[in-house]
């Protein structure tokens, strides 16, 4: 190997060692400095403090479920009264009441309907 070769191989030793020095220095400073992200006179929180959320069971996370009752609303067409539709929803003419109860803020006479009236027909099957 002549002399030139030797020392160009020398000097690229040192040029890889000395760009190794100053990387793996930079990194520490860089974990120096986020260690030390305190503003004075504020307070601050280990991580091992903070709140940890528990993890779902294997099966998955249980939620209970609501029944919501569903709603008919009946609009009342000619010669129709509450027993007919007592009747129809019902299959039981005596039935009446229950729509009756359940609208008396907008029947005024159980006995006289208004056409085009919407009805709240609720559920009586429990």
């Amino acid at each position: 190997m002549k002399l030139s070769e030797q020392i160009r191989l020398i000097l690229g030793i040192v040029v890889l060692v000395l760009i190794g020095v100053f990387v793996s220095t930079r990194i520490s400073v860089k974990e120096d400095q986020m260690v030390n992200l305190v503003v004075p006179g504020e307070s601050f929180m280990r991580i091992e403090d903070l709140p940890v959320k528990p993890r779902p069971s294997k099966e998955g996370e249980r939620v209970s479920c609501v029944t919501i009752e569903k709603k008919i609303i009946h609009k009342i067409s000619s010669n129709e009264n509450l027993s007919k539709i007592s009747t129809k929803y019902y299959g039981n003419a005596t039935k009446w009441v229950q729509i009756y109860e359940a609208n008396k803020n907008i029947i005024t006479d159980p006995d006289s309907l208004t056409v085009g009236q919407e009805l709240l027909i609720p559920d009586i099957s429990t």
